[in-house]
């Protein structure tokens, strides 16, 4: 529970894709193909990404899956899997100067530190001949973003001895002067998707589907810091699950009465369109997650304030455990306080996708994707991302994926994922989203991992 605690806590400050520039791929197959999946994927993985996709006849006339899909991706250019792994394994191990320069750099580089995470609870779709496909699911999904400024990344890792704040102008600086340039963005909510897709009409050849998803959304928590030419905005909406109320006063998160104890409450819909050419060729159009939460309970919004005197007890973070950088984020004697403050709203992170593929029979099939963000809400990406990848089934036995991907902000990737089961009926399966990160050679490292642990499917 406290390795539990340290992750999502990591993640409140900004330490798994907001993940500003990866693509949210939420399975395993899709993120084995770098994101090739608007012409690609079937059944109830096409939920979210293109809903048309549920009107083929090649999907199964039953999939389901139960805790199927549980995903963690962690970018930066700072990455180290060695800091990595120890804090996760290792919480309570003191940090060396080295491990606090590290840490610092996951913070303080360009495009900072970005975590994505999701868990796809429960998933079926059935496909009916002449009524088309139906699908649902339920899943969580969190994004979270950090970068630091020097001067907050010297406090977060020193403390009261931190240079930057022994400097005697610092006491005269507003939090803002002292933070410039530093942002915080989260998000976590969770939603239960219905989608459907049909076959619209037939001419030569060419075979038209389109479909429709609508996703009601509740929202878990919200952050969203932002320090910019020295005026410092911020808003807040937490349940307790992030337990904060021990450490500032002015967190006084309250339980909810409501269904997930959430904070906030949305809708959403997904639109999409393809055209299938002699079952071979496939070219697809999609709007993802065209909606908005509006977050109602539990509301704060941070103060701008002058740079506090901080207690001498404030250390810095000794170890890869939580609580003494809380402290010095948000504690009653930290940097940032907030305040009570009235609902809002967010829009989710809105996309376009644009697919093509070929398949040859049912061995192999090639696709490139284009996914370009519709706004600039927590958890979408910053810049447009281009994919190509593919998938090699050896009779619904084994399943190969792989392929290319590339943005302005993370360089290139290669993904590689691997799929296998009894003839297709019961499937099991691991993606990575780039093997270079692993093995030492990425200069955008992007650490992730999506197991599928369970599915079953009736032909």
């Amino acid at each position: 529970m406290k390795k539990l605690f340290f992750i999502y806590s990591l993640l409140f400050i900004g330490v798994c894709t907001c993940m500003q520039a990866q693509n949210d791929l939420g399975v395993s197959a899709g993120c084995g193909k770098g994101g090739t999946a608007t012409t690609i994927l079937k059944n109830w993985e096409a939920i979210g990404i293109n809903p048309s996709n549920l009107g083929w006849s090649e999907n199964k006339t039953f999939s389901l899956g139960v805790f199927n899909s549980i995903g963690l991706n962690i970018q930066s250019q700072a990455l180290d899997l060695g800091n990595l792994y120890n804090s996760i394994a290792h919480p309570k191990n003191d940090l060396s100067s080295s491990d606090k320069l590290a840490l610092s750099d996951f913070f303080t580089t360009d495009n900072g530190l970005n975590i994505q995470t999701h868990v796809n609870w429960f998933a079926a779709s059935t496909q009916l001949a002449k009524i088309g496909g139906i699908a649902v699911n339920i899943r969580d999904r969190f994004y979270a973003h950090a970068h630091f400024n020097p001067n907050l990344a010297d406090v977060l890792f020193n403390g009261f001895d931190a240079q930057s704040y022994i400097d005697t102008v610092t006491p005269n600086l507003l939090i803002s002067n002292f933070t410039n340039g530093t942002q915080v963005r989260f998000t976590h909510y969770r939603e239960l998707n219905f989608a459907y897709g049909r076959k619209i009409i037939s001419i030569a050849g060419i075979d038209l589907y389109g479909g429709i998803g609508y996703k009601r959304v509740w929202g878990l928590g919200y952050l969203d810091v932002d320090v910019t030419g020295d005026v410092l905005k911020g808003q807040s909406a937490l349940s307790t699950r992030y337990n904060l109320n021990g450490v500032d006063s002015s967190f006084n998160i309250q339980d909810v009465d409501k269904l997930f104890n959430n904070v906030g409450n949305g809708n959403a819909f997904d639109f999409g369109i393809n055209a299938m050419i002699k079952n071979m060729f496939k070219f697809g159009i999609a709007f993802t997650d065209l909606g908005s939460i509006k977050w109602t309970d539990n509301v704060m919004t941070a103060k701008d304030t002058l740079m506090p005197v901080l207690d001498s007890s404030l250390t810095g973070m000794q170890s890869y455990e939580i609580s003494d950088a809380m402290q010095i984020l948000f504690g009653d004697k930290g940097l940032i306080r907030f305040k009570p403050s009235t609902s809002f709203s967010t829009a989710m992170p809105a996309r376009m996708r644009l697919g093509a593929g070929i398949k040859f029979r049912k061995i192999l099939e090639l696709a490139a994707d284009i996914v370009i963000p519709l706004n600039t809400a927590v958890g979408n990406l910053q810049h447009t991302y281009y994919a190509l990848g593919g998938e090699v089934n050896i009779v619904g036995t084994f399943k190969l994926h792989t392929g290319i991907c590339t943005s302005k902000d993370f360089g290139y990737a290669i993904p590689l994922g691997v799929g296998f089961g009894t003839g297709g009926i019961i499937e099991f399966s691991i993606s990575t989203s780039d093997v270079l990160t692993w093995i030492g050679q990425s200069s955008h490292p992007n650490a992730g991992l999506i197991l599928g642990v369970f599915r079953f499917n009736l032909l």
